[in-house]
């Protein structure tokens, strides 16, 4: 009888706990940067990561994006954007969240689409503009 009980108070206890998932998709992404005279557009598939409560059938979308690398050899070896301990806390707070890693960073590759131009000559908002198109 106590085994039982035991038992079923486990079952029902297991069942009200979230799990938390975490997704990992592809997603293509068209993007333009004006400072790039010979070829603006970019065109390619970006890696998203997606972490969610799998209790929750409906919630609101965080996007989280990371931020600038300052060197090729930084952007190469960034990894993909996952912040599992941030994801968690929104999580907590009925989110999913969304996590892109853009064009030129870790496993998504490719050229460093926001470049903003040369030290003393900086396009700050061409850049952001980049950065921001492959979030929609």
């Amino acid at each position: 009888m106590i085994l039982r009980l035991i038992l079923i108070f486990f079952l029902f206890c297991n069942s009200s706990f979230a799990r938390i998932i975490e997704e990992i998709i592809k997603v293509p992404v068209s993007v333009t940067n004006s400072i790039y005279a010979n070829n603006p557009k970019f065109e390619q598939e970006i890696t998203v990561t997606i972490w969610r409560d799998d209790s929750i059938k409906k919630s609101p979308y965080l996007l989280f994006s990371h931020g600038r690398a300052g060197t090729d050899q930084e952007r190469a070896s960034f990894g993909r954007s996952s912040e599992r301990k941030n994801s968690e806390y929104f999580i907590s707070k009925g989110f999913t969240v969304i996590l892109p890693t853009r064009i030129g960073y870790g496993v998504s590759g490719g050229p460093d689409a926001e470049y903003s131009g040369a030290c003393g000559s900086k396009n700050y908002l061409e850049a952001r503009k980049v950065s921001v198109g492959q979030s929609k």
